[in-house]
Parts: C-alpha cells; structure tokens; sequence
C-alpha cells in the first residue's frame, strides 16, 4: 500500500512539474514578447497598444483596430467586436507588391512562405524569394481589379489567408465583400506611401513585424537604416550652395506631366541629397500636374531630368522622345543627366536608405566614385539588346 502511495505521489510531482514547466516556458515566450516593444517615432497612420501576454491593438491606415494575438495565447477581455489575427501568421495576401517589400526589408527568407498570394505577375517581380515560390505554386497569383472593380474572391476564399494586407485604393472593394460576406477573412489597410517622410514610410516594417511577432527584429533594422539615412544626410548638407544641381522631376502622360509638389516626400528627399528643385514654386505634399509645355519651359535649363518611369516601360532616350520630341530641349538630354527607374524601385520599398544613396550620388557622384547605382538607371542612347 505504501509503495502504491509512494508512485501515485511520484508521479504527481513529475506532472506538476512538467505543468510548472510548460507554464514557465509560456511565461518566459509571453516576457520575450513584452520585452520587444517599441514606439512609433515618426509615422503617423498607423499605431500599436501593447497589451499583456504579448497581444497588441494595431491601428491601420485607415484607423481601423486589429487584435493581434499570439497563438495558444487567450484573446484578452474588454476588446469585442473587433477582428482577430493569431501570430505569428502562416499565410497573407498582400494585394501590395510594396508590402512584401516591407517584409523583405526583416531579413528573413522563411517569411516569404507566408507569402500566401499576391495580385502582380510573376513576370513584374524582382525579389527572387517570391519569384521562385511563385514558379513553385507556393504563392499564388490572384487577379485583383482594385479602385473599387472586381477581385477573384473565389481564389481569396480557397486560399484562407489569416490577414489580407490591402491599400487604400482596394480598402472600398474589400469593404464591399466583406459587409456582403463574400469575403470572411480580417483585413488591415497599409498607408504607407502617404506618409509625409521617407522615416515615416520607413517604420511601416514595424506594422509588418507585429503580424509575424518580429518587433525587437524590426526596431532593430529601423534603427540601423535611420543612422545610414542620418549619415548620408549629413554628407549632403555638407555640399556648398553653388554646387547644388537644378533637378527636374517628372513623368508625362496623354500631354501632362505628374510630379511631386514642393511639400511633398519626393521633394524634401531632393532637398535633403544636395538639389534645387526646378519646380519649387508648385505647392503640394503629393502629386501634383502641370502641362507638358510648362515642364519643357520650366525644366529644359536644369542640369538633371529625373523622369519618374520605369526602364522596362522606357528603356532609351529615343523612347522618351517617341513620348515628346521637346525633351531634346533640355539641357540634361544633351549632357547625358537624364534618370529612370529601376524594375525594382517601388518593390524594394523599405530600401529608402539605398534609394537616397543613389539619389546623392546622382546630384553628387564626387561624393560616391566609383558607386554603381541600385535604383535608378542612366537612360542609355539606345536600347541594349
């Protein structure tokens, strides 16, 4: 009878303490979660609360609340009615090319296997993770109208996304489908283009983050990208006034040009890399437009012409004059200054540090010799075949 007593007794100590055990290993993941907070310094439309047991309200770009919640973890009191996302997530839809840019930007491979779907063709991506899981079937392709028009729903519902990343311009459709029931999955509104700063749009890695339970990773590689982007700074503010090259910045369509205004993001960024804006007298913190003869007679004297299109979409100078033959006026044309983008640019969205290295060394390639650039391309003579 004792002896019975004795291994009854024993094997209730060795449950307890296994049970100690889980616990102590629930406590110490859920103090490792509150220990990786941090605050949002600079942007302005999104926000995190941090709760306890490692749950967090998110605060999207269009002030919607979202309840994210660790796995395993109980969902914490006084928030109903509110969506609910386990994390770290398995599966996303990013209706964004920009977004995975955000998420490239953690340095994780593993993350883009998270990457449930995404509406750009393969043929239109640059990062390989993503091109690769794409040719593998791993990520899908769903075709989305966006602004409003018809979304493949049907392929949305097979794929069963624990979050659907979704912009401004496709929120109204995913509102739609979601009070229609068509859509039942939670979704969050990435605004991170409309910030007024390069930092600002920078932090939008945090929001990113908090869906995959990488706060400390991501403060981390905010705070390394801010020094870089104070570093290059300071190196830009040191050039004298009187070597400062005018930049006209643009790109036209059907007659008009669309550039940034004088308050915009574009603007400050051509500021702060050391350039005297062409057009500093057109107000605006976005987009802005103007006609194509008043961007010729205002432009055609500044040293650089940053045409804001893709290489893929103009890939020589005699492309850009099939646009308008007024751009052999400017200046920048005949002394070869003329800029495009990369395939990459709005992709590698977090790259904001690289993308105003490149911008400098543009205005200033004494600064950077021998620096090739990332994402910006010289507008050769002709195309390369």
């Amino acid at each position: 009878m004792k002896f019975k007593s004795l291994v009854f007794f024993s094997v209730f100590l060795c449950l307890l303490c296994a049970c100690r055990g889980k616990d102590q290993e629930k406590d110490s993941a859920a103090a490792e979660l509150q220990t990786s907070r941090f605050s949002v310094t600079h942007a302005r439309l999104f926000g995190i609360t941090w709760l306890e047991n490692g749950a967090k309200l998110v605060r999207d770009g269009h002030d919607r609340e979202t309840l994210l919640v660790p796995r395993g973890a109980e969902i914490p009191e006084g928030y109903d009615n509110i969506p609910v996302v386990r994390t770290p997530i398995e599966k996303g839809f990013f209706m964004s090319t920009t977004y995975v840019g955000l998420l490239d930007a953690l340095g994780k491979e593993a993350l883009f296997d998270t990457v449930g779907a995404v509406i750009t063709p393969v043929e239109d991506w640059t990062t390989e993770g993503i091109v690769e899981r794409m040719k593998s079937g791993k990520t899908l392709h769903i075709p989305w109208g966006g602004m409003g028009q018809a979304g493949d729903i049907e392929g949305v519902t097979r794929l069963k996304p624990d979050v659907i990343f979704s912009g401004p311009d496709d929120q109204g459709s995913i509102i739609v489908y979601a009070e229609s029931g068509a859509i039942q999955f939670p979704y969050v509104v990435v605004s991170e283009y409309l910030e007024e700063t390069g930092e600002a749009m920078l932090e939008w890695i945090k929001f990113i983050a908090a869906f995959y339970n990488l706060d400390a990773e991501a403060d981390a590689v905010y705070a390394q990208k801010l020094a870089r982007m104070t570093e290059l700074r300071e190196k830009a503010a040191a050039v004298p006034q009187e070597n400062k090259p005018v930049v006209a910045t643009g790109s036209q369509w059907m007659g008009i040009v669309y550039m940034s205004g004088a308050e915009s993001r574009g603007a400050l960024e051509l500021a702060a890399a050391g350039g005297l804006n062409a057009f500093a007298e057109i107000p605006g913190k976005g987009s802005t437009r103007v006609n194509l003869e008043e961007f010729v007679q205002k432009g055609k004297d500044a040293d650089i012409l940053l045409y804001t299109s893709m290489i893929s979409y103009l890939p020589d100078k005699q492309a850009l004059l099939a646009e308008s033959p007024l751009f052999a006026e400017f200046r920048a044309f005949k002394n070869d200054r003329v800029y495009v983008l990369s395939k990459g640019y709005y992709i590698n969205s977090a790259q904001v540090d690289v993308k105003f290295e490149d911008l400098t060394a543009i205005l200033h390639p004494e600064l950077f010799p021998g620096r090739d650039l990332t994402f910006y391309v010289k507008l050769p003579d002709t195309a390369s075949q």
